[in-house]
């Protein structure tokens, strides 16, 4: 809860989704699972956003088809189809080391494709780091792969 994040993976799909927030105010997380459902709610202590303003906390959510963590930090990927042909793979990452210099590789079928994470700030969460690679000739029924500073994908 300290680095910012919580990932929750589905035991029966490939589905992910990673929350990032301010790693100065965590929230408290509550999760559920039933037969066809997880959930996972953050709970803050309401503190004055401005003065005279509303009270409130910011979270972040993305959500992808795989993910990976280890102390290091973790990441969510998805990938989509290309206007005319091919796939764009995207990853979303939050690293305990911020600097956005971590190498990404993108695996589709037999290809590969490197990439560096860069980073943005998002308000009230903070430093998001993220990158995409195009697969020009990828269809989705290959195989997919990601690793993110060495953290490797927890299913393929």
């Amino acid at each position: 809860m300290k680095d910012g994040w919580a990932i929750v993976e589905h035991p029966r799909r490939r589905e992910c989704m990673m929350y990032l927030f301010d790693r100065s105010t965590p929230p408290t997380l509550i999760s559920w699972q039933g037969p066809h459902t997880i959930t996972l709610e953050p709970s803050w202590s309401m503190r004055p956003v401005m003065v005279g303003g509303s009270m409130g906390q910011t979270l972040a959510l993305t959500a992808g088809e795989l993910c990976g963590a280890s102390a290091d930090g973790a990441w969510v990927a998805c990938r989509t189809m290309l206007p005319e042909v091919g796939l764009r793979c995207a990853v979303v990452a939050r690293m305990r080391d911020t600097v956005a210099d971590h190498a990404v590789s993108f695996t589709m079928g037999d290809a590969t494709a490197s990439a560096t994470l860069r980073e943005r700030y998002l308000p009230g969460i903070g430093a998001v780091l993220y990158a995409i690679a195009d697969f020009p000739t990828a269809t989705m029924g290959q195989r997919f792969a990601v690793a993110v500073a060495g953290i490797e994908n927890r299913s393929a």
